[in-house]
C-alpha cells in the first residue's frame, strides 16, 4: 500500500516507510528503491471492465446528443433505453442510478421495439438504443431561427473560402501552407453544414 501511494504523498510514506521496515524485515534504504506493485492479470474482473465499458459508452451517447442538440448541460433530461438483450436489460437495472447521475438525467425509462415512442434523438451502443425524446427540451422556433442564423453563417464563411480557392491567382502566391489551410477550412465548414442540416431535420420532424 505505501509504494502505491509514494507517488502521490512522497514525503509521508518515506517517513512510514523508515518506521515500519525495522518492525516488519522488509529491506531496502528508501522506499524510493522499491519496484512498484505489479497487477495479476489472472485476477482482473473482466465483467465488471466491460460493465464499465458499457455504463461508459452509454453516458457518452446521452452526454453526445445533449451536445447535437444544444440542450443546457445542467438541466435533467428524459431517457429512454430500448433493447431485446437481457445483458442490457441486467446492466440498466444494475447501473441506472449511475447513469442519471454521471449523464444528468431523470430516472431512466426502458421500452421495448413494441412501444409506441415519441419523436427522439437516437444513439446506439451494441444492441442498445438511447433514445432523448425531444418534444419537452426544445423550443422548436427558437431553436430553428437558431439553426439558420448559423447555417448563414456557416454559407457565408463556405462562400469566402470557395471564393479564394477558384481564385487563381491565390493559388499561385499563396504558401502551399496557406492554400491548405484554406482547404481544410472549407471541408470543416462544409461538414458543419452538414451536421446542422441534420440537426434542423430532426427539429422539423417535431413540427409534423
Amino acid at each position: 500500500a505505501l509504494r502505491l501511494l509514494h507517488p502521490l504523498m512522497p514525503f509521508i510514506t518515506e517517513a512510514l516507510w523508515q518506521r515500519i521496515t525495522p518492525l516488519t524485515g522488509l529491506t531496502g534504504p528508501t522506499i524510493m528503491t522499491q519496484p512498484f506493485p505489479a497487477t495479476d492479470a489472472l485476477r482482473e474482473n473482466q465483467d465488471a471492465v466491460a460493465d464499465l465499458d458499457w455504463v461508459k459508452a452509454v453516458v457518452s451517447a446521452v452526454r453526445n446528443i445533449r451536445g447535437e442538440m444544444d440542450i443546457e448541460p445542467r438541466k435533467r433530461i428524459p431517457v429512454l433505453l430500448q433493447s431485446e438483450d437481457s445483458a442490457d436489460t441486467s446492466r440498466i437495472e444494475q447501473y441506472q442510478d449511475l447513469i442519471s447521475e454521471l449523464a444528468r438525467t431523470e430516472p431512466l425509462a426502458v421500452s421495448t421495439p413494441d412501444d409506441t415512442t415519441p419523436e427522439c434523438a437516437t444513439a446506439l451502443v451494441d444492441t442498445l438504443k438511447v433514445m432523448v425524446p425531444l418534444g419537452s427540451l426544445i423550443d422548436r422556433d427558437a431553436e430553428l431561427a437558431r439553426l439558420k442564423k448559423e447555417l448563414d453563417r456557416l454559407e457565408t464563411e463556405r462562400s469566402k473560402c470557395e471564393g479564394k480557392l477558384a481564385n487563381r491567382q491565390f493559388i499561385e502566391r499563396a504558401p502551399d501552407a496557406v492554400v491548405v489551410k484554406e482547404k481544410n477550412r472549407l471541408e470543416q465548414t462544409v461538414n458543419a453544414i452538414d451536421e446542422l442540416i441534420q440537426q434542423r431535420h430532426r427539429v422539423e420532424s417535431l413540427l409534423d
